[in-house]
């Protein structure tokens, strides 16, 4: 069973559960909503800088499956199995139609964004799929206004459309990862094996996107143990559906278990001990999520989390359901603080849920303000989208300077922000050499001239970057600057004219 036939069947019965007419018009305005800030201008915004390298994983991947290869079903260590799931089709479908044009198969610039396009768009209705999921069941775990209010709140967050619009793993596995977490809590609260059942399948989709979904996996046993009358039996039933779905999904498990299994468990201990991130870095690792989220939330959603935290008693006191939510913020805080490789995009994982936090005690607040609420929300958004548009992934709060503070605090990472704006602008140099030294992924793709990441020395135009070990550019003998990209109100990625 495909994931996109999971989803379906969840979908199915979920819907069946909803029976106001008008909550269904709202929930596909929302989902509307969802759908469209993630999909305007999606082929040319960014190719972050593993999007070429999972294009070329889904080359190899559909080429195992057409061949009955199924060790390729093993591509990378993280695993990016359901990406790559998702993709294949897609790559055969892009492949038919290149050929009947008369054209080579494969990624080429002049293809590149049709390709990439339409791979991130199936991409985006997965996870449109999920979010409806989602607010379905938080409508059963709490009421409509906090259905509605996380939908809206979730749909509008920049740095989370950011990273829904990129070509990666990090999206998949949360969407899937805290959709999974609200049908455990609901098949609690129902007594429910079957949403038990569904919650495996569910997590073992995140699971398979990036094992870094296991760091929750002790909260289902927590709970499972603690809050149900026969925890054997929702065990086992949790334990046996997740790995129906893990390998039927992954065969390579199986067929070449001898030599993928070991290269999981030595990648899995690297990441632990790998510092290459956060020595970037003067803020210590304690602080390091909390810091990011406070650069990376919307400022909107930032202060109502403050204030709702004040409230705590009733944060709390009234939605049984937010103990939970409470669970999981810290399971994956306390494992991802102590992992030393730190990211900025792991912080993804903190933002649904606390966007639910806050939705459940805007829900609980007199009418006039939650209509003022979403209207600031929207407001923000707007602002937000005339800095950044089309490279959300690139926001940083303004409250603490934008990209400028993010920038002289060193936590300013660039995973391709602004590098196919680069490119598309130096095309209209022809038959030059472009000297990328940063990024060079995400750049040549879109680029039809020349590049090379190794020598300067012959390049016609240098293209360099801001990032979190480079506050400043110097670009040596290329001293005439032709071109500037990024936000409106400070720019990250430069081009300059080599003598």
């Amino acid at each position: 069973m495909s994931s996109e036939y999971a989803i379906f069947l969840l979908m199915n019965q979920l819907v069946k559960r909803i029976s106001s007419l008008k909550y269904r018009h709202l929930i596909l305005s929302v989902f509307l909503l969802f759908i469209t800030v993630r999909s305007i201008s999606l082929g040319t915004d960014i190719s972050n800088s593993d999007a070429a390298r999972w294009h070329r994983r889904s080359e190899r991947f559909l080429e195992g499956l057409k061949n009955f290869d199924l060790s390729q079903t093993y591509q990378h260590y993280q695993p990016g199995v359901s990406l790559m799931w998702l993709n294949a089709p897609i790559r055969q479908f892009i492949y038919m139609y290149q050929r009947s044009t008369g054209s080579l198969a494969g990624i080429q610039p002049i293809w590149y964004p049709f390709l990439h396009g339409i791979s991130k768009f199936a991409l985006v209705l997965v996870l449109g799929a999920l979010f409806l999921i989602q607010m379905s069941l938080i409508r059963n775990l709490y009421n409509d206004q906090t259905s509605l209010m996380y939908g809206v709140l979730l749909a509008l967050e920049p740095y989370m459309i950011g990273i829904d619009r990129w070509f990666h793993l990090t999206s998949l596995e949360v969407y899937f990862g805290f959709t999974a977490f609200l049908l455990f809590i609901l098949g609690l609260k129902l007594s429910s094996t079957r949403f038990v059942q569904f919650s495996a399948g569910v997590y073992s989709l995140s699971v398979l996107s990036k094992f870094t979904s296991l760091l929750v996996f002790p909260l289902y046993l927590y709970l499972i143990i603690k809050k149900t009358q026969r925890p054997k039996f929702y065990l086992f039933n949790f334990v046996l559906i997740f790995s129906l779905v893990f390998i039927a999904l992954f065969p390579a498990v199986l067929t070449n278990w001898h030599d993928i299994i070991p290269k999981l468990l030595s990648v899995g201990a690297s990441v632990a001990t790998d510092t290459i991130r956060s020595e970037g870095t003067p803020i210590p690792f304690v602080f390091y999520y909390p810091v990011v989220l406070l650069f990376k939330l919307s400022v909107i959603t930032l202060v109502m989390f403050l204030i709702s935290l004040g409230n705590i008693k009733i944060l709390f006191g009234k939605f049984k359901s937010n103990i939970y939510i409470a669970y999981y913020i810290a399971f994956y805080f306390v494992f991802l603080t102590v992992l030393q490789q730190k990211i900025d995009r792991y912080s993804l994982v903190f933002i649904p849920p606390l966007i639910l936090l806050v939705s459940s005690y805007v829900s609980l607040t007199p009418a006039i303000f939650k209509k003022s609420f979403v209207l600031l929300a929207m407001l923000f958004f707007l602002t937000i989208s005339y800095i950044h548009f089309p490279v959300y992934s690139g926001y940083n709060s303004p409250l603490f300077g934008g990209t400028a503070g993010a920038i002289h605090l060193g936590i300013y990472d660039n995973s391709g922000e602004y590098f196919a704006q680069a490119a598309e602008f130096t095309n209209e140099y022809h038959n030059v050499t472009v000297y990328v030294p940063d990024n060079i992924e995400s750049f040549n793709v879109y680029s039809t001239n020349r590049t090379t990441s190794e020598s300067k020395d012959t390049a016609d135009i240098l293209v360099k970057s801001l990032d979190i070990d480079r506050s400043s550019i110097d670009s040596g003998a290329c001293n005439v600057k032709i071109g500037e990209f990024g936000p409106k109100d400070y720019k990250v990625v430069f081009a300059y004219k080599c003598n």
